[in-house]
């Protein structure tokens, strides 16, 4: 795909002024080679106040960014997708908001619902990479081994549902950098180990699901 003569469209404040190095730029005007991120500095109209985004320009596939239907990819091969009870539309549809179980907003993959589905195996590491997920249920299925310590790169997510299922291990310390997070539910599984404090750290947390395990210690308040 040839990026080297892309036009971008943006708005910025009545008087400010947008740079890419030290040529200005104008909205739906200047070309420039988008191959590689480029980064624009935005200057106010007394010039006294900077701000830089940085721009990169990719391909979708399927709808989503590469790094989301990458993930995806990963989840159905490590969970047995074509075995699970509802694997519709799973790499055969080009439109993966068709895909069941998966919810697409604005190119990114918002939500996985494929509780009770029959996904046996494991939760990939790569699941990190659905960086503007909000909502992972994946429970009353058959998976096992640990949860990736990478579920931390999970910033976006606000509700965590994994019980009922037979994951080991101890609960990664990373879970407790998930800051937005309002449900952790981990009950009913085979986890052990202490109960990390980090947990404690998530302000917002309203609902908290741990029992049923083999996990030792008080939950953090």
């Amino acid at each position: 795909d040839d990026y080297t003569n892309l036009i971008a469209d943006f708005r910025i404040s009545e008087g400010a002024k947008a740079f890419i190095g030290s040529t200005m730029q104008v909205s739906g005007v200047t070309q420039n080679d988008y191959s590689e991120p480029l980064t624009f500095t935005i200057l106010s109209d007394d010039e006294q106040l900077t701000s830089e985004w940085t721009i990169k320009v990719q391909k979708l596939i399927n709808g989503i960014r590469p790094k989301d239907y990458n993930a995806l990819v990963d989840l159905y091969n490590a969970t047995n997708g074509n075995n699970w009870t509802n694997n519709s539309g799973w790499l055969v549809v080009d439109d993966v908001s068709s895909w069941y179980g998966v919810t697409v907003t604005d190119d990114f993959v918002s939500t996985i619902n494929l509780q009770q589905n029959n996904l046996v195996g494991t939760i990939p590491s790569g699941i990190s990479e659905l960086t503007n997920l909000n909502d992972l249920n994946l429970r009353n299925n058959s998976l096992i081994g640990d949860i990736p310590k990478s579920i931390s790169n999970l910033k976006s997510l606000i509700n965590l549902r994994l019980y009922n299922n037979q994951l080991s291990g101890i609960i990664p310390i990373e879970i407790g950098f998930l800051s937005n997070l309002q449900e952790l539910g981990l009950s009913n599984n085979k986890l052990s180990g202490e109960i990390p404090a980090t947990i404690g750290n998530i302000g917002g947390l309203k609902y908290i699901q741990l029992g049923s395990n083999e996990l030792v210690g008080s939950i953090p308040l």
